[in-house]
């Protein structure tokens, strides 16, 4: 083989070696990013809340495409962290990485990414922290 060959045949190695440490650490860090909600819409501040007032409230999800048995559990807070839109029916459906939902307005406003298995209490005092079948919460002041 004469040099400038041999000089090609190191080059493709190379090539190939920085392209294959390069792209897979990229799609292993594509398929494990971590699941993250975010707050795009969020209603008006109002100090009351109650059950006669209500706003929208909208989001995105990503990173959870391996969990396609997700959902959003929404919160609005006012004296206390209270679930929305109702108690008895509290979970919000992810549709192409996007949430919307009624809330009765509040003071500020919750978004939590959560697994289907997770059982939503009708108020909580303090915001629970990522784990277990909570995968990511967002938390926005109402707006003003």
């Amino acid at each position: 083989m004469n040099m400038n060959r041999q000089y090609a045949v190191v080059v493709k190695g190379l090539t190939f070696i920085i392209l294959v440490a390069i792209v897979v650490p990229f799609a292993a860090h594509s398929r494990t990013a971590k699941p993250a909600i975010t707050i795009t819409q969020v209603p008006q501040f109002d100090e009351k809340g109650g059950p006669e007032r209500l706003g929208t409230i909208k989001g995105k999800v990503q990173g959870a495409d391996d969990c396609k048995d997700c959902k959003v559990v929404l919160f609005a807070y006012t004296n206390t962290w209270w679930v929305q839109p109702v108690a008895d029916s509290p979970d919000t459906a992810v549709v192409n990485g996007k949430f919307e939902s009624e809330t009765h307005l509040g003071t500020a406003y919750a978004a939590m990414l959560v697994r289907s298995t997770y059982r939503a209490p009708a108020t909580i005092a303090r915001l629970p922290n990522v784990g277990g079948d909570i995968l990511a919460i967002d938390r926005k002041t109402g707006e003003r």
